[in-house]
Protein backbone atom coordinates (compact mmCIF):
# COMPACT_ATOMS: atom_id res chain seq x y z
CA UNK A 1 0.00 0.00 0.00
CA UNK A 2 1.66 3.25 -1.14
CA UNK A 3 1.93 6.28 1.14
CA UNK A 4 0.37 9.43 -0.22
CA UNK A 5 1.71 12.86 0.69
CA UNK A 6 -1.03 15.08 2.09
CA UNK A 7 0.87 18.34 2.28
CA UNK A 8 2.12 20.92 -0.16
CA UNK A 9 5.80 20.20 -0.85
CA UNK A 10 6.40 23.67 -2.30
CA UNK A 11 4.94 25.28 0.83
CA UNK A 12 7.19 23.11 3.01
CA UNK A 13 10.28 24.12 0.99
CA UNK A 14 9.24 27.78 1.24
CA UNK A 15 8.75 27.45 5.00
CA UNK A 16 12.18 25.82 5.43
CA UNK A 17 13.88 28.50 3.33
CA UNK A 18 12.23 31.25 5.40
CA UNK A 19 13.31 29.52 8.63
CA UNK A 20 16.90 29.35 7.32
CA UNK A 21 16.88 33.04 6.38
CA UNK A 22 15.48 33.96 9.81
CA UNK A 23 18.18 31.91 11.56
CA UNK A 24 20.92 33.61 9.53
CA UNK A 25 19.49 37.04 10.39
CA UNK A 26 19.44 36.18 14.09
CA UNK A 27 23.04 34.98 14.01
CA UNK A 28 24.08 38.17 12.19
CA UNK A 29 22.33 40.22 14.87
CA UNK A 30 24.23 38.28 17.57
CA UNK A 31 27.52 38.94 15.76
CA UNK A 32 26.63 42.60 15.28
CA UNK A 33 25.81 43.10 18.98
CA UNK A 34 29.10 41.44 20.00
CA UNK A 35 31.15 43.67 17.69
CA UNK A 36 29.32 46.80 18.81
CA UNK A 37 29.96 45.91 22.48
CA UNK A 38 33.66 45.41 21.70
CA UNK A 39 33.89 48.77 19.93
CA UNK A 40 32.12 50.59 22.78
CA UNK A 41 34.47 48.92 25.25
CA UNK A 42 37.52 50.05 23.26
CA UNK A 43 36.26 53.62 22.92
CA UNK A 44 35.66 53.82 26.69
CA UNK A 45 39.03 52.52 27.92
CA UNK A 46 40.24 55.06 30.50
CA UNK A 47 43.27 57.12 29.41
CA UNK A 48 45.39 55.86 32.33
CA UNK A 49 45.46 52.35 30.78
CA UNK A 50 44.52 53.32 27.24
CA UNK A 51 45.63 56.50 25.56
CA UNK A 52 45.03 60.24 25.49
CA UNK A 53 43.55 60.89 22.08
CA UNK A 54 44.64 64.43 21.32
CA UNK A 55 43.20 64.63 17.80
CA UNK A 56 40.35 62.11 18.13
CA UNK A 57 41.64 60.25 15.08
CA UNK A 58 42.74 57.07 16.85
CA UNK A 59 39.52 56.68 18.82
CA UNK A 60 37.50 57.53 15.70
CA UNK A 61 39.31 54.83 13.73
CA UNK A 62 38.08 52.13 16.13
CA UNK A 63 35.10 50.29 14.70
CA UNK A 64 33.93 47.29 12.74
CA UNK A 65 32.38 46.14 9.50
CA UNK A 66 30.31 43.04 8.82
CA UNK A 67 30.22 41.44 5.39
CA UNK A 68 27.99 38.66 4.12
CA UNK A 69 28.72 37.00 0.80
CA UNK A 70 31.09 39.82 -0.16
CA UNK A 71 28.65 42.66 0.62
CA UNK A 72 28.75 45.03 3.57
CA UNK A 73 25.75 44.48 5.81
CA UNK A 74 26.67 46.71 8.75
CA UNK A 75 29.40 48.88 10.21
CA UNK A 76 29.94 51.09 13.23
CA UNK A 77 32.46 53.91 13.48
CA UNK A 78 32.08 57.23 15.24
CA UNK A 79 34.28 60.17 16.08
CA UNK A 80 36.71 62.39 14.21
CA UNK A 81 36.06 62.25 10.47
CA UNK A 82 39.66 61.44 9.49
CA UNK A 83 39.80 58.57 11.97
CA UNK A 84 36.44 57.19 10.87
CA UNK A 85 37.45 57.34 7.21
CA UNK A 86 40.79 55.60 7.87
CA UNK A 87 39.23 52.90 10.07
CA UNK A 88 36.43 52.15 7.62
CA UNK A 89 38.85 51.98 4.72
CA UNK A 90 41.12 49.49 6.50
CA UNK A 91 38.23 47.33 7.73
CA UNK A 92 36.68 47.26 4.25
CA UNK A 93 39.98 46.22 2.63
CA UNK A 94 40.45 43.39 5.12
CA UNK A 95 36.85 42.17 4.85
CA UNK A 96 36.83 42.26 1.05
CA UNK A 97 40.09 40.32 0.88
CA UNK A 98 38.51 37.50 2.92
CA UNK A 99 34.96 37.49 1.54
CA UNK A 100 33.38 34.69 -0.39
CA UNK A 101 30.10 32.95 -0.96
CA UNK A 102 28.26 31.77 2.13
CA UNK A 103 30.63 33.59 4.49
CA UNK A 104 29.94 36.16 7.20
CA UNK A 105 33.00 38.24 8.05
CA UNK A 106 33.44 40.68 10.90
CA UNK A 107 36.49 42.94 11.13
CA UNK A 108 37.33 44.89 14.29
CA UNK A 109 39.98 47.58 13.73
CA UNK A 110 41.84 50.52 15.11
CA UNK A 111 42.58 51.98 11.71
CA UNK A 112 45.27 54.57 12.38
CA UNK A 113 48.67 53.17 11.46
CA UNK A 114 50.17 54.26 14.81
CA UNK A 115 47.70 52.18 16.87
CA UNK A 116 50.19 49.31 16.93
CA UNK A 117 52.89 51.62 18.33
CA UNK A 118 50.57 52.79 21.10
CA UNK A 119 49.82 49.16 21.98
CA UNK A 120 53.55 48.31 21.84
CA UNK A 121 54.14 50.92 24.54
CA UNK A 122 51.84 48.96 26.84
CA UNK A 123 48.71 51.03 26.26
CA UNK A 124 45.37 49.37 25.51
CA UNK A 125 43.84 50.47 22.21
CA UNK A 126 41.99 47.37 21.02
CA UNK A 127 43.45 44.36 22.84
CA UNK A 128 41.02 44.14 25.76
CA UNK A 129 38.09 44.78 23.41
CA UNK A 130 39.18 41.93 21.15
CA UNK A 131 39.26 39.59 24.15
CA UNK A 132 35.65 40.53 24.96
CA UNK A 133 34.38 39.79 21.45
CA UNK A 134 34.09 35.99 21.60
CA UNK A 135 32.55 35.78 25.10
CA UNK A 136 30.01 38.44 24.08
CA UNK A 137 29.15 36.51 20.92
CA UNK A 138 28.76 33.26 22.88
CA UNK A 139 26.44 35.04 25.32
CA UNK A 140 24.34 36.42 22.46
CA UNK A 141 24.11 33.01 20.78
CA UNK A 142 23.10 31.38 24.09
CA UNK A 143 20.32 33.97 24.50
CA UNK A 144 19.19 33.26 20.95
CA UNK A 145 19.14 29.54 21.70
CA UNK A 146 17.08 30.12 24.83
CA UNK A 147 14.57 32.16 22.85
CA UNK A 148 14.06 29.18 20.53
CA UNK A 149 14.29 26.52 23.24
CA UNK A 150 17.66 25.29 21.99
CA UNK A 151 20.84 24.60 23.89
CA UNK A 152 23.67 25.92 21.72
CA UNK A 153 27.25 25.25 22.70
CA UNK A 154 30.11 26.92 20.88
CA UNK A 155 33.56 25.46 21.27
Amino acid sequence: MPIKVKFNEAALREYMEKAKEDAILHVIEAIDRAFKAAVLHAKNIPPDIGFKDQTGHLRGSIGYVLYQDGKEINSFFSGAAEGVKTGMSLADRIAQSQSGGGVIIGVLVAGMNYAVFVEAKGRDVLTSASFKLLPEFKKNIALLGEAYGLKIKLL
